[in-house]
Parts: structure tokens; C-alpha cells; sequence
């Protein structure tokens, strides 16, 4: 497990950086609304998903932190 989560902070860590880079050459055809809940659906750390969000600001910013929270909610209940 220490391994597994040394991993996800790796990646995540990677796809902070590397996400922005692809939104902003057009490769992920998505609007900001979309952006914000791929990202937040996809990275791990929540401190990496508002780093993110935070990149971008408007709409990004606003639907990273409601699917974060909806994806921890949903762990909560189980």
C-alpha cells in the first residue's frame, strides 16, 4: 500500500502539469465545465486538483472542488 500511494502522488504529480499543457493545445476537446470535472475525476490528491483549477480559474475552478467533494462523498457512504 505505501508503494500504491507513492504512486498516485507521482502521477498525480505529473498530470498536474501535464493536464493544463493538453487543455491548452486543444488535444482534449473539452469546455471548462468539462475540464473541471475531468480533472477533478481523475487526479487523485485534492491539494493537486485545486492546483489545477486553480491554473485556469472561471468554471474550471468551480467544478473541480464539487466533483472532488461528490467523489469523496461517494467513498464516505460505502
Amino acid at each position: 500500500a505505501p508503494l500504491l500511494m507513492k504512486l498516485l502522488s507521482i502521477v498525480g504529480t505529473i498530470a498536474m502539469f501535464l493536464y493544463p499543457a493538453v487543455k491548452s493545445t486543444g488535444i482534449l476537446d473539452l469546455n471548462d465545465s468539462q475540464f473541471g470535472i475531468y480533472v477533478g475525476a481523475t487526479i487523485h490528491e485534492v491539494a493537486q486538483v485545486v492546483a489545477v483549477g486553480g491554473t485556469y480559474g472561471g468554471d474550471v475552478s468551480n467544478y473541480v472542488p464539487a466533483e472532488i467533494l461528490s467523489r469523496l462523498n461517494k467513498r464516505v457512504a460505502r
